[in-house]
């Protein structure tokens, strides 16, 4: 995590318009759940049969449950149909993220970080890129969705201390307040 950089909107929407599948799933996993890219590599298809998501927390174990967009669904829906292309059965069990090991195998850490850095150089986008810039990159999203509120944007990315949550979106390029006062 330390060291990479967050993904501006303008180039989290540059990743999911110009992104095969399994590349789109990963990143829209990553922005809009927050995930952890271990949480990502953990999720079955089958996760994603009713409204709710339930994520289990990395760190912790914890779970979490998260309404599921149709915009999520939909990418859902365009991952299977990519497998089944390929003549990949894709049932409740198998992950969303398969590996060449088989059916019931989820690609490697290292393997999703290859994917996002390969998307990346196609795009031209440079710098520190890694996995977890896709969740700094969701967090630093509902923090200023929620309206900088740290209580709501440390449940829905499932950080279990404000310093942690801080050290996030400290990160932000645009955190210089001392231009934007509300007092002029």
């Amino acid at each position: 995590m330390k060291g990479k950089r967050v993904f501006t909107k303008a180039e989290v929407k540059m990743l999911l318009d110009n992104s095969e599948p399994r590349e789109k799933a990963i990143v829209l996993l990553g922005v809009t759940y927050c995930t952890r890219i271990g949480e990502a590599l953990a999720l079955t298809f089958g996760d994603f049969d009713g409204n709710l998501l339930e994520i289990v927390a990395e760190k912790n174990g914890e779970k979490e449950s998260y309404p599921i967009p149709d915009f999520v669904q939909d990418v859902i829906q365009d991952l299977r149909a990519y497998y089944n292309a390929q003549h990949i059965t894709v049932d409740a069990d198998t992950p969303l993220f398969l590996s060449r090991k088989g059916n019931k195998h989820s690609i490697t850490t290292r393997q999703a970080l290859r994917m996002i850095q390969d998307l990346c150089d196609r795009l031209g986008i440079q710098e520190k890129i890694g996995t977890h810039s896709l969740r700094k990159a969701g967090v630093t999203h509902y923090w200023i969705e929620s309206g900088y509120n740290a209580i709501e944007t440390m449940r829905y990315s499932r950080h279990k201390t404000m310093a942690m949550l801080l050290s996030y979106v400290a990160t932000m390029a645009s955190n210089d307040l001392v231009h934007k006062p509300a007092w002029v």
